[in-house]
């Protein structure tokens, strides 16, 4: 619980610093770095469940994918980037491969996944980091309380168990928890960071706090499928008893998706 505790103070620590501290340029290319690493976990991970993944051509691919965001050339949009993310693997395989591989589809499927799992969701970052700082904290906030109040609210009153085929630990105690915890959070983040985010009212904390409580814990569901397909408990030790980048980066990549568009339709920014 210490160890827990310590690293997860250290992490939010640098993120804030981040998020206040840092240009958006700066903020742009540090995520872009830990979305490749994600990216990296997820495929050693499918490789130590016995896949064949493309382990270099699939980081060039989130690479091509994201470059839009990093404002390196106007002229390389969005569009293109998919295009090329889709090409790079095909035209590695056909470049390198000196014999016929039968795994092509599986090694392609794995690769495009995670390509695009962390390139596609992890985009929402930085378009709610155009917005500002606000929406990134209104997303953090929220995720991370979940998180807290469902491990606490699991932890000491968890009697009934969520979907124990996939995480034997959660229960709907812990998910009530976590929603709670959310709309809470979100309550007295809007207090204290009122400059950074004048966009809500207590109707849209409220909205916000359950509707990413209950994405945010999907997420984590989402990769848990994933971990269990693979036969792994963390995707990663980077983070000590937190687990990997994947692993931290669950609820956030959905939960960033979720809340753009949310912000969208109610017309907040």
């Amino acid at each position: 619980m210490i160890q827990r505790s310590l690293v997860a103070v250290v992490a939010m620590f640098l993120v804030f610093m981040l998020l206040f501290w840092g240009s958006i340029a700066f903020f742009n290319w540090i995520t872009t770095v830990v979305l490749l690493l994600g990216l990296l976990e997820f495929l050693y991970m499918s490789q130590t469940a016995g896949k064949k993944p493309m382990i270099v051509l699939g980081v060039i691919a989130l690479f091509l994918l994201l470059l839009p965001y990093l404002n390196i050339s106007q002229a390389f949009h969005l569009p293109a980037a998919l295009s090329l993310a889709i090409l790079v693997p095909f035209l590695g395989a056909l470049i390198f491969l000196k014999h016929p591989n039968f795994h092509l589809i599986d090694s392609m499927g794995t690769t495009m996944l995670g390509v695009f799992y962390f390139g596609i969701l992890g985009s929402y970052f930085y378009l709610l980091r155009q917005e500002g700082i606000g929406p990134l904290l209104v997303l953090l906030g929220a995720t991370w309380a979940t998180d807290i109040g469902a491990f606490f609210w699991g932890t000491f009153f968890g009697k009934h168990k969520l979907a124990p085929q996939l995480s034997p630990k959660k229960t709907w105690e812990g998910f009530y928890g976590g929603i709670v915890t959310s709309v809470l959070g979100l309550y007295f983040l809007d207090k204290i960071a009122v400059r950074e985010i004048n966009f809500l009212n207590l109707n849209t904390v409220i909205l916000l706090g359950v509707i990413l409580a209950v994405t945010g814990q999907i997420g984590d569901l989402m990769e848990s499928m994933i971990k269990r397909s693979l036969s792994a408990k963390n995707s990663g030790s980077i983070f000590l008893s937190h687990g990997g980048i994947f692993d931290r980066l669950d609820s956030v990549l959905i939960n960033g998706m979720v809340l753009f568009y949310c912000l969208k339709s109610m017309g907040l920014h």
